[in-house]
């Protein structure tokens, strides 16, 4: 058993005027939460590391082992399925 805090955190990548993440926004708020994971949202535009691998892929959802679980059109089909894989 792990006390590493980090092991049920899904990061939500995000931008600031983005059509696609506003749309996936309350769909992932409400997927994560009913996967008992909590959900950290960063702005890809405040660190150059994140803006070069993701700029152009936001929104991407993160799994807490740095794997993508969705991006671009968040289906809320694929990001479940997705999510119960994390268990």
């Amino acid at each position: 058993e792990s006390d590493d805090l980090s092991e049920n955190i899904v990061t939500f990548l995000t931008r600031a005027n983005c059509g696609l993440c506003s749309d996936a926004e309350p769909r992932v708020i409400r997927l994560v939460a009913r996967a008992g994971a909590e959900l950290r949202k960063v702005d890809v535009d405040s660190e150059p590391e994140l803006r070069a691998e993701f700029g152009a892929r936001v929104p991407v959802v993160v799994g807490p082992d740095g794997s993508i679980l969705a991006e671009g059109r968040v289906s809320g089909r694929e990001l479940k399925k997705a999510l119960r894989r994390l268990r």
